[in-house]
């Protein structure tokens, strides 16, 4: 057996350890060590002092309950909770203690086979259509927002993930870039051009990947480096036309990152899920 106010102990020296071998990123075992301590303060909220070999599984189906019912989490959030724990649970000294075989998911939930057909109308349901993509692109291309519309058409056409976009830097774009910090357009408008993405942004952070992107989204990213430095404003004609702003057009010449928010700094993971929620309220 182990008594609960040692597991917390025990989740220190389990995550370093895990971190060591798998080199996870920072934000992977926060929300580990979020989703586990959240287990050991219901614990002890319940007044359960240890955990045992005839205990623990009971224990841990309370608390999935718990989650379901009182906390009224999603059954998919619930289920990665419950993955944490038990890859916690059955790792080597906290197994060794408790002296309980490895708990498999199915012995706190049943678990049904999902047959092929359900499967495949899932991820159907789950993923966009060709036409759907088009219909959403052409939806914020239609708002004029440049920028958002620069940054959904990269997400669809690399398939990169989120962390990864938003990381992107504007040499990561394998093209050359002028003097004023644009890309240099390729000839051939039907070429793919490689986006290199750096270990440190992908998941896990262990090795470089490259995917692509196509011509008209490169042009895309022109089109919202240029609409960064210019401003509209009145001739003498009261005609509005855009100028470019020589301090803005300067720190283009000069910007790492491709992506900015509204204040020029890099944009952040929630402001891209908060462009692509407003978007697709748009576009019902």
């Amino acid at each position: 057996m182990i008594e609960v106010d040692e597991l917390t102990d025990y989740l220190d020296e389990y995550l370093e350890e895990k971190q060591e071998v798998k080199n996870l990123t920072e934000e992977t075992i926060k929300k580990q060590t979020f989703n586990i301590s959240k287990f050991i303060e219901y614990l002890e909220n319940e007044g359960i002092d240890e955990l045992n070999d005839r205990n623990v599984k009971k224990q841990l189906r309370h608390y999935r309950r718990y989650c379901l019912k009182q906390r009224g989490n999603k059954r998919t959030t619930v289920k990665t909770y419950m993955m944490n724990i038990l890859e916690f649970i059955n790792s080597e000294d906290v197994q060794e203690e408790i002296q309980h075989d490895p708990i498999k998911m199915k012995d706190i939930i049943e678990v049904k086979a999902e047959d092929p057909e359900t499967a495949k109308k899932r991820i159907e349901k789950i993923s966009l259509t060709w036409p759907q993509s088009n219909f959403f692109l052409d939806t914020i291309k239609q708002s004029g927002n440049v920028r958002d519309y620069a940054i959904c058409r990269t997400f669809i056409d690399s398939g990169m993930r989120l962390k990864e976009l938003v990381l992107l830097n504007k040499d990561d774009i394998q093209v050359p870039i002028d003097d004023n910090g644009f890309y240099i357009l390729p000839e051939d408008t039907n070429e793919f051009i490689d986006v290199y993405l750096r270990a440190e942004t992908t998941k896990g952070e262990l090795k470089d990947r490259t995917t692509f992107i196509t011509y008209d989204t490169l042009v895309s990213l022109n089109d919202m480096m240029m609409n960064r430095i210019t401003k509209l404003r009145k001739n003498t004609h009261n005609v509005y036309r855009p100028v470019i702003q020589r301090n803005k057009a300067a720190e283009e010449a000069t910007r790492e990152e491709l992506f900015t928010n509204i204040k020029g700094n890099r944009i952040g993971k929630r402001g891209v899920q908060d462009i692509i929620k407003k978007h697709a309220r748009e576009c019902d």
